[in-house]
């Protein structure tokens, strides 16, 4: 049997999707009575991540690897802050609370980008957002020199890094190929734009295989992301799914590279 990635792409599309789409409905169509925010963030954050999937997906299968490999890094981090949450419920209001951090944020950026805010948000929404920041902005500044005691706002609602969070929720052994290595191909990285180059002694070319390669950790980091949402989805709701969620996290195995290999050669 050929073992090449698009076999084993198809033979994903054609044995494992069905199986996981059916648990990814089973998890998320479905009624039920959010009882805190615990719940309700823990549930936004996982149908959020499928939707992250279905666009890994997409791209791939247009050929964009390079494109698909950068989503998994947003995917992976919904995993991390999904799986924190559940272990550390009383967290949650932090992170919700963050909201007003961005608002006030993105209205000072619109003003020193020339917008007139007013045209879009009125006094009364200004004023408040004002308010609610004053109030929240203790639980989210940071010291930025202690011997001036100068302060700025938190870049996130935690003062962990990503890293930390993995850690705690014991998936750092993920971090580095589905968060750290495509945050290099999201930002302008000289390392990051290395990948589209091909050297042949004196002369280099670009070279869109690149695509290709990257979808072989793309799809690997979007399987395993998508099989540990389900599984948190289920411990936080008692869904009685783990025999099938346990059947396609074992399909994971069908990708040799990725899951293992913390490096990937460019």
């Amino acid at each position: 049997m050929s073992d090449t990635f698009p076999d084993r792409f198809t033979r994903f599309r054609r044995e494992v999707l069905p199986r996981l789409t059916t648990v990814i409905d089973r998890t998320f169509d479905r009624g039920f009575e959010i009882r805190n925010e615990v719940e309700a963030v823990v549930f936004t954050l996982g149908r959020a991540g499928v939707e992250d999937f279905k666009d890994i997906l997409a791209l791939v299968d247009a050929g964009r690897g390079v494109g698909a490999f950068k989503l998994v890094r947003g995917m992976f981090e919904r995993l991390v802050i999904t799986r924190y949450l559940r272990l550390h419920p009383q967290e949650v209001e932090l992170f919700r609370g963050f909201e007003v951090i961005h608002k006030r944020k993105t209205i000072n950026q619109a003003r020193n980008a020339g917008v007139d805010v007013k045209a879009f948000v009125s006094d009364e929404a200004l004023v408040s957002i004002e308010e609610a920041y004053r109030i929240a902005r203790p639980l989210y500044t940071e010291t930025v020199c202690k011997k001036c005691e100068t302060t700025r706002d938190q870049m996130s609602w935690t003062k962990k890094d990503l890293m930390t969070l993995a850690k705690e929720v014991d998936l750092q052994g993920l971090y580095l190929t589905f968060c750290h290595w495509p945050t290099l191909q999201l930002h302008t990285t000289t390392f990051g734009l290395g990948i589209w180059l091909r050297h042949n002694g004196d002369t280099t070319s670009f070279d869109p295989s690149a695509n290709t390669r990257f979808a072989e950790l793309a799809m690997p980091g979007a399987h395993a992301t998508m099989a540990f949402l389900l599984e948190d989805q289920n411990l936080m709701f008692g869904l009685g799914l783990e025999r099938e969620i346990r059947n396609v996290s074992e399909a994971i195995e069908m990708w040799p590279t990725g899951r293992y290999r913390l490096y990937p050669e460019q």
